[in-house]
């Protein structure tokens, strides 16, 4: 029995081809009683290793360039500590009356091998989606064991809106309202007088035109007003037939609205007629394209969204290990939250409800208890724990204000950049590293 471990330092002396005398050599033991030989650690990981033929000795490196002899020193030990067992520290522990040293009985060498327990952020860069976190990956060469998924934590201040709707007939300027993401936002929208338009396709694929009803209908609300007068456009193809002179719907031409509801539409030639609901226009074929109809009066809507001021917005996901039903903590491993945060809970433990927020009690660097008032005087109890995670609640952008016809606000898209300030280890696989030992092999 050689009694060597991989990654052991030992010192050849003899004459065998391949090998140098005074050369130190790391092991890889591959039984009881056979090792091969390396010219690094990495070598010995990789079993990239030293051919050689001959014989000779080997020494462990650290007596191989000593003489054993009297030390020669003075060492100042701390007074031992009765009582409760404690894990004894690395090196020397005590010094006997004739000079002898006690070693403790841990080494200094270490096996990094395992599970991935945390991951540090060494170059945080920059430009991040926070909405959209990017996705991470571990890998590492000759891993065989079970994989390893982290999340990215993103933070970074709002940038810009990108307007989704306009809206459609705004009285006055709509506030704007950012929440969610731990971060605040003062916006502005700024508006615009611009016709409403919509676009449909006239064709019998479209299924705008009804020629049975004399109607048409629209998939999405279609924003007039009831006697409000709009102009017809074909963009040069084929017009809409109707039952009455001139036999088919003018381009460029005006006429004014019957609205039957919020999605459908007929029309009248006048605007008395319209508003009376008589004189309805038969329709009697459809069109060969995209047509348009536009609002001859301008309308107030939102043109854009500026960013007035705004903190740092972020995503931090972190999943949960466990909840303890007696002591109402939830385990989240290096979760970052504050005290008084708002955070949003998915997942299935008793005593919580998926999707709802609650506000973070911090017990310690992975343990927190979460409460339903901002006083957190109280926390909740949990009753059970199967799974489930913690986050932020969502970036959502509200735009509320009065419009003078029933439908829905405009909407904006928030964008938000910045940078990895932190990365949550969600499941650690296994079998990472290196069984050599001091081979600090990082996936």
């Amino acid at each position: 029995d050689h009694n060597y471990v991989s990654g052991e330092i030992v010192v050849y002396d003899g004459t065998a081809v391949g090998l140098e005398t005074g050369r130190s050599y790391y092991v890889k033991r591959l039984s009881g009683n056979q090792f091969k030989l390396a010219l690094s650690a990495e070598n010995a990981r990789r079993d990239q290793f030293v051919e050689f033929s001959g014989s000779g000795t080997l020494t462990p490196f650290q007596v191989g360039f000593s003489t054993i002899g009297a030390q020669k020193l003075l060492r100042r030990f701390d007074l031992p500590e009765l009582g409760d067992a404690k894990d004894a520290t690395e090196g020397g522990v005590g010094l006997f009356l004739n000079g002898v040293e006690a070693q403790s009985y841990k080494s200094s060498d270490k096996v990094y091998y395992g599970s991935l327990q945390n991951v540090t952020v060494l170059n945080s860069g920059s430009g991040y989606d926070v909405i959209n976190p990017p996705r991470l990956s571990i890998q590492q060469t000759g891993h065989t064991g079970a994989g390893a998924s982290v999340i990215a934590h993103v933070t970074g201040p709002l940038t810009e809106f990108l307007v989704d709707t306009e809206g459609l007939d705004y009285t006055s300027k709509p506030d704007v309202k950012v929440t969610g993401g731990n971060g605040e936002c003062i916006a502005e929208a700024k508006m615009k007088l611009a016709p409403h338009e919509v676009s449909f396709d006239s064709t019998t694929v479209g299924g705008i035109v009804n020629t049975t009803t004399n109607q048409f209908i629209f998939p999405t609300a279609h924003g007039f007003k009831d006697g409000e007068t709009i102009i017809y456009s074909t963009d040069g193809s084929t017009t809409i037939g109707i039952g009455t002179t001139p036999g088919n719907l003018v381009d460029k031409s005006t006429y004014s609205v019957i609205k039957n509801d919020d999605y459908s539409i007929s029309l009248a030639r006048t605007q008395n007629e319209a508003l009376v609901g008589v004189a309805t226009i038969p329709i009697t074929s459809s069109g060969g394209g995209l047509h348009k109809f536009t609002t001859k009066e301008s309308r107030l809507k939102v043109d854009k969204v500026n960013v007035i001021s705004s903190t740092d917005f972020s995503t931090r996901e972190v999943s949960v290990e466990t909840a303890n039903t007696y002591t109402d903590t939830i385990t989240a491993f290096d979760h970052r939250y504050s005290r008084g945060e708002k955070i949003r809970f998915t997942g299935t433990i008793g005593g919580l409800t998926s999707g709802d927020d609650y506000f973070v009690i911090p017990v310690s660097k992975n343990e927190f208890r979460v409460s339903i008032s901002t006083s957190l005087t109280t926390h909740v109890d949990l009753t059970s724990f199967s799974s489930g995670s913690f986050n932020y609640p969502p970036i959502v952008v509200e735009i509320k204000g009065q419009q003078g016809i029933s439908t829905a606000d405009a909407t904006a898209t928030p964008i938000v950049r910045g940078k990895i300030d932190g990365v949550h280890v969600t499941d650690g696989g296994n079998n990472f590293g290196s069984l050599v030992i001091n081979d600090n092999f990082k996936p």
